[in-house]
């Protein structure tokens, strides 16, 4: 059995993700935005499945509070489990914004917010061990090229 986080998984690829982890025995954490949804998925699922080893996790992706409490009780949850786990993350949408210092604001599956934050979060991330994230462009309001230019500047430099 193994222990699979899996963000964004209350519906669409997410959740039919997990269902078929689930079906295989695994171990798995979902997380969403809303904790009814995340509820309600984590009772279909185990339901769906036939695997009570499903729980779920809440947070809003652009509250760095909020985000910061969720990855304490994945790293607690996933070392209950006294499996052998590896963080990683899934797509992470984000809209990033002219003025580095702009405060997150939701988005679908990721936040609008300057390169500060971008920063801060990744860096939570990687405290955790995570050492693997996409950056989705798509819900941006900027040009790729000219975002993926400042990432590079603004946000790769700072990790190994």
């Amino acid at each position: 059995m193994k222990t699979i986080v899996i963000t964004g998984s209350t519906d669409g690829i997410g959740k039919l993700t997990a269902l078929k982890l689930a079906k295989d025995k695994n171990h798995i954490l979902i997380h969403g935005r809303n904790q009814d949804k995340i509820d309600q998925t984590v009772q279909e699922l185990k339901e769906d499945s036939k695997n009570d080893h499903i729980t779920g996790l809440c947070s809003d992706l652009s509250d760095f509070d909020s985000f910061q409490k969720m990855t304490s009780q994945m790293v607690e949850r996933l070392s209950e489990t006294k499996s052998e786990w590896k963080l990683f993350m899934q797509s992470l949408y984000v809209d990033l914004t002219t003025d580095s210092s702009t405060k997150p604001s939701p988005i679908h599956l990721g936040f609008k917010a300057g390169t500060e934050y971008l920063n801060t979060h990744l860096k939570l991330l990687e405290s955790h061990g995570v050492n693997h994230v996409i950056l989705n462009l798509k819900y941006g309001s900027r040009p790729a090229d000219e975002v993926i230019t400042e990432i590079g500047e603004k946000v790769v430099p700072n990790f190994s």
